[in-house]
């Protein structure tokens, strides 16, 4: 048993070790597009003054250069042009630069429920969004590997529209001394916790159609979200429930890198899970219908914790009977092994279980999946 842990060590040291020297090498002999000297394949950087994508109306920056052909150099320059913040002048965010509060991959998400003077006006907070408050997600600054650091900003400032209903929305995105934040607003809970602790009152039929609405408005972005479960659903404060958790999304039919690392249950058959693509953190066989599959696990999910009595009595006449039986349906066509044996997007929209639902209005985020106001878990 001891030599088998210590081979497995070893192992894992020489694949670390091995990623290690395939990014330095990348870093010697990759194109640098800041001198456009090695750049035959690519046009050249350039910035333009624009918009950004997320809330925050601060310039953002437009590259040329499409998401599935950023390089090393293409993701440390991005990394430098981001709007720089002062943590010092923040208190909860100053307690940060300790280390302390990271996880081990390098990050964190902090609830700033009394927003600074000097972050409302960084963020040009409404009055309302103050009373509610924000949230940060904060990544470690990796110089050998800054798409890590950088991915989900630029997603947020470059490729996702400035309003999506559906979506987590994005307040703005900063640099700091060694960490980037994106700041969201201080959401209500998430799906699954707040569906654990028995004090919520979800109709199901809503709930449902509004993650699949969530997730199509995703996919006609061109994006797949890789990764979904029920955590990846927010409530937010008008009541609205969005996607988010967009750090694993990637382009349609790209071979890109997935920084979650290792994959739970809710990961469609397809996609490699020995040991060594876990290690190596590399998929290239996620789809849409791979996404379908993840979503109907979270619809399963969904089906045992209302089924199981994880809500209160006074909610079971808002959960229908009908309506979680439908739903475990639907997931069962969901979850089929094969890929093409699984109904698309547009499939799923006219199952039985949503007969009578407006997707429209499901679509421009006018649905309350949950029917009655609830305090923050």
């Amino acid at each position: 048993m001891a030599n088998t842990s210590v081979r497995r060590r070893q192992l894992l040291s020489s694949v670390l070790l091995l990623q290690w020297l395939t990014t330095v090498l990348g870093v010697a002999w990759g194109p640098n597009p800041i001198d456009g000297s090695k750049h035959g394949q690519f046009p050249s950087l350039r910035r333009t003054e624009g918009v950004s994508q997320s809330g925050s109306g601060h310039k953002g920056s437009v590259y040329r250069i499409p998401l599935a052909d950023m390089t090393f150099w293409s993701w440390m320059s991005y990394l430098k042009e981001l709007p720089d913040i002062d943590e010092s002048r923040n208190p909860i965010l100053k307690r940060l630069l300790s280390g302390s509060f990271l996880r081990r991959d390098g990050s964190t998400t902090v609830n700033v429920r009394v927003p600074a003077r000097e972050l409302v006006r960084l963020l040009s907070l409404t009055p309302e969004q103050q009373r509610e408050g924000v949230s940060a997600k904060v990544r470690l600054i990796n110089l050998l590997d800054p798409k890590y650091s950088v991915y989900e900003p630029y997603l947020y400032r470059e490729i996702l529209p400035k309003r999506s209903p559906l979506l987590l929305p994005s307040l703005g995105e900063y640099r700091g001394a060694f960490l980037t934040y994106i700041f969201h607003p201080l959401s209500k809970g998430l799906v699954g916790d707040m569906l654990e602790t028995g004090r919520s009152h979800p109709d199901v039929q809503v709930l449902a159609a509004n993650m699949v609405a969530a997730l199509k408005s995703l996919h006609n972005l061109g994006l797949l979200h890789r990764s979904i479960e029920l955590n990846s659903f927010s409530v937010l404060p008008d009541g609205t429930v969005v996607l988010g958790g967009l750090d694993t999304a990637a382009p349609i039919g790209t071979e890109t890198r997935l920084w979650v690392g290792f994959f739970g249950q809710e990961t469609a058959p397809e996609i490699d899970r020995n040991f060594l693509a876990d290690l190596a953190l590399t998929q290239g066989r996620h789809t849409v219908k791979s996404d379908v599959y993840s979503l109907g696990v979270a619809f399963r999910n969904l089906v045992q914790l209302l089924g199981n009595g994880n809500i209160g009595p006074e909610d079971r006449g808002a959960v229908r009977q009908d309506h979680l039986e439908l739903l475990d349906k639907l997931s069962q066509k969901m979850i089929e092994e094969e890929p093409g044996n699984r109904p698309t997007i547009e499939e799923i929209m006219k199952d039985p279980l949503f007969e009578g639902l407006n997707f429209e209005d499901i679509e421009e985020g006018k649905a309350r999946p949950f029917r009655y106001k609830q305090n923050r878990l």
